[in-house]
């Protein structure tokens, strides 16, 4: 993903008109202008474009597992069949559940039940994202939302059901029992994204990112809502390198 054609951003007063290109994919211009412009939402082609750098990461960095799989955002409204404007509710997400549409997905990895833990991200009704993370080994699933808006237990029941059709679909020898995992469907020791921002998208990128290569997420908030946008540029200056910048890069 070596950029071929580029305006430098921060010389240009943001007047993108070529945008960043890659040699597997292109972010539109459309996607740069969300990402280092403060107040606007970026887009699941940002956020699939740095969950393949962290999934990157673990095979360039030993900081980082090396068993973790990164969903795309597509994923769960493939699973329930939804238009991401769309959100399921307690009441109708069994109905919409449609398994066959993503059995295959991720196969090329192996047994997903031997893997460390699985990334997913959340498209809310196109107003807002957040992020399950099933830790396998730890039979956990949990809800991270920098909002708290009370969607975890919806999303974490879905994931739930996936993995007991996946246990099914891999004829594993045991029962898969519901009952053993703990489903935490609110996170509330992480901090929140502020009032009145459109950093949601971002706050998932970097949560992913300080679980998988195990670091404290304490300092987060402050590198979201630092007033020279540290978090967003971080975040573009990844996708530009095709790399997650680590240590003094940062």
């Amino acid at each position: 993903m070596t950029i071929t054609n580029v305006r430098t951003p921060r010389n240009s007063g943001h007047d993108l008109d070529e945008g960043f290109f890659f040699s597997e994919i292109s972010l539109s211009v459309e996607v740069v202008q969300s990402l280092i412009k403060r107040g606007k939402y970026i887009n699941d082609e940002a956020i699939d474009g740095f969950f393949d750098l962290l999934d990157k990461c673990q095979i360039l960095n030993d900081t980082y597992e090396d068993k973790d799989l990164f969903f795309s955002s597509l994923f769960i409204t493939s699973l329930l069949q939804i238009l991401p404007n769309n959100s399921p509710s307690e009441s109708n997400y069994a109905d919409k559940f449609k398994f066959d549409i993503v059995k295959n997905w991720y196969s090329w990895h192996g047994n997903i039940f031997e893997k460390s833990k699985i990334f997913i991200p959340i498209n809310i009704s196109n107003q807002h994202w957040a992020m399950v993370v099933v830790y396998i080994q730890e039979k956990r699933i949990q809800y991270y939302d920098s909002l708290h808006w009370n969607y975890g237990k919806v999303y974490v029941s879905i994931v739930l059901k996936y993995l007991e059709h996946k246990w099914l679909q891999l004829c594993m020898i045991n029962l898969f029992h519901k009952n053993s995992w703990n489903l935490v469907f609110s996170t509330e020791n992480v901090p929140t994204q502020g009032k009145g921002t459109a950093n949601c998208g971002i706050y998932v990128c970097l949560l992913a990112e300080r679980i998988s290569s195990r670091n404290n997420y304490a300092d987060m908030i402050s590198q979201i809502l630092d007033e020279n946008d540290h978090a967003r540029w971080f975040m573009t200056y990844c996708l530009a390198k095709d790399k997650i910048m680590m240590g003094a890069e940062r």
